[in-house]
């Protein structure tokens, strides 16, 4: 057994020594992004200004096989010449590379925009978009107005790093919507729906699938005990439904329905009738909660909101926000002091003084740095009971004092202070 590992293992280092370098790259992955730009999306509704998410699509991009990786961003037609999202990447060795990049073209319309690679002095840029890579009758085209496509321009590399921007190239006759970037020195590589370039691990998975080698090394093990670091949780996960105002209304009523629960607008009536007073299927299980889109943010977390006292009635319950779809809907009143007590969309303003919010500032200091449950009474009582410290001393690996001094010269933005 001992052998075959080795000589697969000796297979794997043989096969990447001569194998080809590849560089993948989700345009999620690069920033900064704000608000949304959909392809379903009436295009005056879309965020102006900036990159913005585009993910994950639907019936659009679903029919297409998807975007890469679930993500996808764009920018709007009307986006003047020079806004940019930028990623660092490592470029593993000197050579002609292939930049392939995957995104909407569309029927009949230009989408321009352009990649730009520097590296030190040398800087390398080409515009896409400019003109169709996929045929104009094609049957997505037909259906959708576009379709996902590839195209590629050669460019010479260094080894290290390197700066890679996604730009508007001036405003265009449609969106633009990037998915996928890959930079390979494989020649034989062409892109079909989301594939990518071969890698020389999965070249050792197939030669250990062809041997039996898998099934071999499985047959040793007899237990399957997770490491204690693999835990994520201590305690059974939550199912969360999608809310909304539909749900924040009934809260407001005092018979109003205390379940978390989203149902489309037809069926609202019937479904009130059918379930007031009573208790509901799915949604009234003990592990389900609520989740509410990021542009609620502003309103669930107001004083008075009907649903903080939800939570406090209910301090069992857990919920989520989704991020990838907009920002917080802010009240044109809001002032910046409001705005600080938000960082990565979470409630960071928060002592522990109040033993209703406790628990709930544990949860926040758990998302917010990855901390375990078990870890987050020490760091709140080193940061004297203050959330927005405990965030700064844990991220920027700093003491109290330092925390507090970042805090005060970033006027309290939480972000600003990690970065010092």
């Amino acid at each position: 057994m001992i052998l075959r590992i080795i000589a697969a293992l000796m297979l794997l280092a043989a096969v990447a020594e001569g194998a080809p370098h590849t560089v993948v790259i989700e345009a999620e992955y690069f920033g900064p992004l704000k608000g949304s730009n959909f392809s379903f999306q009436d295009p005056a509704k879309t965020t102006k200004g900036s990159w913005s998410l585009s993910g994950p699509g639907v019936a659009a991009e679903w029919t297409q096989g998807g975007e890469s990786e679930f993500m996808s961003i764009a920018a709007r037609a009307d986006e003047p010449e020079g806004t940019t999202v930028s990623r660092e990447i490592e470029v593993p060795a000197d050579g002609s590379y292939t930049l392939w990049v995957r995104y909407a073209d569309y029927r009949n319309k230009t989408e321009r925009f352009g990649i730009r690679i520097s590296q030190g002095r040398e800087n390398f840029s080409h515009v896409f978009g400019e003109k169709a890579v996929v045929d104009e009758l094609d049957p997505m085209k037909l259906i959708w107005d576009w379709s996902f496509a590839w195209d590629a321009v050669s460019a010479k590399l260094a080894n290290g790093k390197a700066k890679v921007e996604i730009y508007t190239a001036g405003t265009s006759e449609a969106r633009r919507q990037i998915d996928l970037i890959v930079l390979t020195t494989d020649e034989k590589y062409k892109p079909n729906g989301r594939e990518k370039p071969d890698a020389p691990i999965w070249a050792l998975m197939r030669e250990m699938k062809s041997g039996n080698a898998v099934e071999a090394i499985v047959r040793q093990r007899r237990t399957y005990d997770a490491p204690k670091e693999w835990t994520v949780s201590n305690r059974p996960p939550a199912f969360v439904w999608n809310v909304g105002e539909q749900w924040m209304d009934e809260l407001k009523k005092p018979d109003g329905l205390q379940s978390a629960f989203g149902v489309d607008p037809p069926l609202l009536k019937d479904f009130l009738a059918a379930y007031r007073g009573k208790e509901i299927p799915v949604f009234g299980q003990t592990l389900s909660g609520p989740s509410w889109g990021i542009s609620n943010y502003p309103a669930m977390f107001a004083d008075g909101s009907p649903f903080l006292a939800w939570l406090e009635k209910n301090p069992h319950k857990r919920f989520s926000l989704m991020l990838n779809y907009s920002d917080p809907s802010w009240p044109k009143d809001s002032t910046p002091q409001q705005k600080r007590k938000v960082y990565e969309n979470l409630m960071v303003d928060l002592r522990t003084a109040s033993r209703k919010l406790e628990e709930r500032t544990k949860r926040v200091l758990m998302h917010a740095t990855g901390a375990r449950y078990e870890e987050t009474d020490r760091w709140l009582k080193r940061a004297g009971g203050s959330l927005k410290v405990a965030i700064v001393m844990r991220r920027a690996g700093v003491t109290r004092s330092e925390a507090e001094r970042r805090l005060k010269e970033a006027q309290g933005w939480v972000r600003r202070a990690i970065r010092g």
